[in-house]
């Protein structure tokens, strides 16, 4: 993992840390398909790979921020100055199912939120060796190369990822309508990832945990992409993100529902 220039150091900090996390993933995912256990057994070693990851990185931030608030998947909010809007919002492996698995697409994700306002995030897939960062005011980045979505149009048909549930049917009977194509990979970070890099037009998902989304959020803003917690449709918690075309397609499909 590289690290950036002195331009950036909160994300630097951060890259640290999940460097840190990333080895323990992949070295436990080296060993999944190799372990002759139980499904309860294995369930029970991938949730102590997942608190051994979001320990390293708690450690690392810690060092760096001992004032800040954290807000973890795993060991929940830890308020080191209650009353200070300052917080790390982590999810140390974002994917967990698929890891369980042996599915090769996990990430780690890691957001820092000031004053209500997120400034600086990370999504970094460890398999494929890929950086997602962004800093506020500077932009959104994959690995050193910038990510814009200043196109004004689609350029092909359009591609979502929706976390896909039993009732559901009519959402996507309205995405078949406009001829979109579906995809659910289970790594909610990666899909807003995708967005800002251009590889998916959008997200919808219903009722995201802070830490699925904080990262990727800042991710499709910095962008020059669009982000909201208010479907254009009667759906509680839904939540929404995408180029600004890919963004317009989606309300526009959904408000059919």
């Amino acid at each position: 993992m590289f690290i950036l220039s002195t331009h950036a150091p909160l994300v630097n900090i951060i890259l640290k840390a999940v460097s840190s996390a990333s080895k323990v993933l992949v070295r436990d995912f080296g060993e999944v398909g190799f372990l002759q256990s139980s499904e309860k057994g294995l369930g029970s070693f991938v949730a102590k790979t997942d608190k051994r990851a979001e320990s390293a990185i708690y450690r690392v931030l810690k060092e760096h921020f001992p004032r800040h608030n954290f807000l973890m998947e795993e060991a929940g909010r830890i308020e080191a100055s209650p009353g200070l809007e300052s917080w790390l919002i982590v999810d140390p492996l974002d994917g967990s199912s698929n890891f369980f698995r042996g599915i090769p697409h996990f990430a780690i994700s890691v957001a820092v939120q000031e004053a209500g306002e997120l400034v600086a995030a990370v999504v970094y897939d460890p398999l494929k060796n890929e950086v997602f960062w962004a800093h506020k005011g500077m932009g959104a980045f994959l690995n050193r190369t910038r990510l814009r979505l200043n196109s004004p149009k689609l350029s092909c048909q359009p591609m979502f990822s929706m976390n896909l549930r039993r009732d559901q049917d009519s959402e996507l009977k309205a995405l078949r309508r406009i001829e979109a194509k579906v995809r659910s990979f289970g790594v909610t970070s990666l899909a807003l990832a995708y967005v800002a890099a251009g590889r998916f037009d959008g997200v919808l998902e219903w009722n995201p945990n802070p830490w699925d989304v904080a990262a990727g959020m800042l991710l499709v803003k910095e962008a020059g992409g669009q982000v909201s917690h208010k479907a254009p449709f009667e759906k509680k918690n839904a939540f929404m993100a995408g180029s600004i075309p890919g963004y317009i397609l989606l309300s526009q499909a959904l408000r059919t529902v």
